[in-house]
């Protein structure tokens, strides 16, 4: 049987809502039914109104470089996934660069990037390149 030390519990809660269940349950050493039975007598849950709420230090780095980075790469600064950079991205009301985008991005096509992200948002060659 697993045994769950303070160091473990610790470990769980504070990584709970950043980390995926298989990732959590394999960094612990523990099976897929021991951590969601810890889980549960925690109260840790992934449901809506219950998630971990953007610290005003994410909200403000979000609206700074949300046009300028992916949703991984702004994760990645915070130690957190791309899907709640999304997440808190919609409840901020913003749109930041979309799948099309970011492969475009990644893969290095630099002017189609840009060129799409300037007609997207009715933006100039020059303000664009001011943004850089």
């Amino acid at each position: 049987m697993f045994e769950w030390t303070t160091e473990k519990i610790e470990f769980l809660k504070n990584n709970f809502y950043t980390m995926k269940r298989k990732e959590l349950y394999n960094a612990l050493g523990c099976t897929e039914y021991e951590y969601e039975r810890k889980r549960q007598l925690l109260g840790l849950s992934k449901q809506r109104g219950t998630q971990k709420k953007c610290s005003e230090e994410l909200r403000d780095y979000i609206w700074e470089n949300y046009q300028k980075m992916t949703q991984k790469e702004i994760g990645d600064v915070f130690g957190i996934c791309k899907s709640s950079i999304g997440r808190y991205m919609r409840e901020m009301g913003l749109t930041g660069m979309g799948e099309d985008d970011e492969n475009e991005y990644v893969e290095g096509d630099w002017q189609k990037f840009v060129d799409r992200v300037r007609k997207k948002y009715g933006l100039t060659k020059t303000t664009v390149a001011e943004r850089r």
